[in-house]
């Protein structure tokens, strides 16, 4: 029923299956990884069903949608590693596209998918860890960051889309300031807070100089 690409799947139809993954995802999602025989239809038919219905223009549907993926990737993340990256690189694309198919409030949304993402705890260190480490992964945490900086400086007037990116950019402060506290502490943690704080910071430079 989430299928865009089956003309029999309505739009009622394509709400209602994502309201129905919506419930789902609330009240079982930390219990789907002990299921062998749903995460591979979760890693394929789901998650492709679900990147394809980010091309929507009904807002409606992009809503829901990007409201299962966030409930998605907030459990299960660990086993959707392609999968998170497709998304967020999706996401990346419709904030940047000059289509004017896209609205500003596509990109609003987009803008916020990410930032929601980016308020779960650790998630901000894991992306530099699993993608940006990684040499067979793109610099995700380096890209998202940048699309962050260049939104945060109000070009016009200052718009929605800038609020949000400067709540994107405050929660990697965050999360340094974490790392940095759990450091003082004592607590055994990956030695993340200098690589995250010099990659801001070189890109606040970068960003002042243009």
């Amino acid at each position: 029923m989430t299928n865009p690409l089956d003309r029999a799947n309505t739009e009622s139809m394509i709400l209602m299956a994502l309201n129905l993954l919506t419930v789902a995802l609330e009240a079982g999602a930390d219990y789907m990884q002990s299921f062998s025989l749903l995460m591979p239809l979760i890693k394929n038919e789901l998650c492709r069903a679900l990147l394809q219905l980010l091309d929507t223009e009904k807002l409606p549907v992009f809503a829901a949608t990007n409201r299962v993926c966030f409930l998605l990737f907030e459990s299960l993340r660990s086993d959707l590693k392609f999968q998170l990256e497709s998304y967020f690189m999706k996401l990346k694309s419709i904030v940047t596209s000059e289509q004017s198919r896209i609205s500003y409030e596509q990109k609003e949304m987009a803008l916020e998918s990410i930032v929601q993402l980016w308020r779960i705890a650790g998630l901000v260190t894991e992306l530099y860890l699993n993608y940006d480490c990684n040499l067979y992964c793109s610099n995700l945490f380096e890209d998202l960051t940048k699309l962050l900086l260049e939104n945060a400086f109000p070009v016009i007037g200052l718009r929605s889309i800038n609020l949000l990116s400067l709540d994107g950019l405050l929660t990697v402060i965050d999360t340094i300031d974490d790392n940095c506290v759990y450091r003082q502490a004592g607590i055994q943690q990956k030695n993340t807070s200098m690589t995250l704080a010099t990659t801001l910071f070189l890109y606040f430079l970068k960003r002042l100089a243009y």
